[in-house]
């Protein structure tokens, strides 16, 4: 994992892969304020389908009218889906768009408030990490899930298709198969999963 390998420069061994985030009384009250503004409430879910592609191209985004599927499914189920990101990427619809009116350390900040993240490998997805917050993460053929992602506390659908991983940095010969050969079904599967275990542990252990 990318943790161990920057850890053994400096002699150290993790004793987990949780990252960590601190916030301020200031931030806490300025989302406070943000979900009452948005009449978000408790077991919301956060979402960010949209890939930056400064150094991969397209390669690690699913296809977004997908992700548009499993926002759809949730929706039919009175699920709040607000969508953060910095605001250059497509927006979805049927959700509460956030996305370029929160700065990254607000928006990790709701993350902790959120029953949920979706989302794809990148810095939201260590984010939820470091959130705490359970995740369903689409996980494309670029890297392996082991070099970076976390599936001790995250649901991580990847398909190990012959061709990765491709460390590419765009322009992928055969179509995306690794991600467009995850389909809507698996995901909105893992998501309902997902979602019922966060709501077990939120409700805790029976009396």
């Amino acid at each position: 994992h990318i943790i161990d390998i920057i850890l053994r420069n400096f002699g150290m061994r993790a004793r987990d892969h949780r990252c960590e985030m601190y916030f301020s009384r200031v931030e806490e009250q300025q989302v406070t304020d943000f979900c009452r503004q948005h009449g978000l409430v408790d077991g919301f879910v956060v979402i960010e389908p949209n890939s930056k592609d400064t150094w991969f191209g397209d390669l690690r985004a699913w296809p977004f009218e997908r992700w548009q599927v499993v926002v759809d499914h949730l929706a039919d189920r009175r699920r709040q889906v607000v969508q953060v990101g910095d605001g250059t990427g497509r927006a979805l619809e049927r959700v509460i768009h956030l996305a370029g009116k929160l700065p990254v350390r607000l928006s990790v900040c709701l993350m902790k408030r959120a029953r949920l993240f979706l989302g794809i490998e990148g810095g939201l997805m260590h984010a939820a990490n470091a959130a705490d917050v359970p995740a369903v993460i689409v996980w494309g053929g670029l890297t392996e899930p082991a070099f970076a992602a976390y599936p001790e506390r995250h649901h991580v659908i990847c398909k190990h298709v012959e061709c990765a991983p491709c460390g590419l940095r765009g322009g992928c010969p055969y179509e995306k198969k690794c991600l467009t050969s995850i389909g809507i079904e698996e995901v909105v599967q893992a998501v309902d999963r997902a979602l019922a275990e966060a709501w077990t542990r939120a409700e805790g252990p029976p009396s």
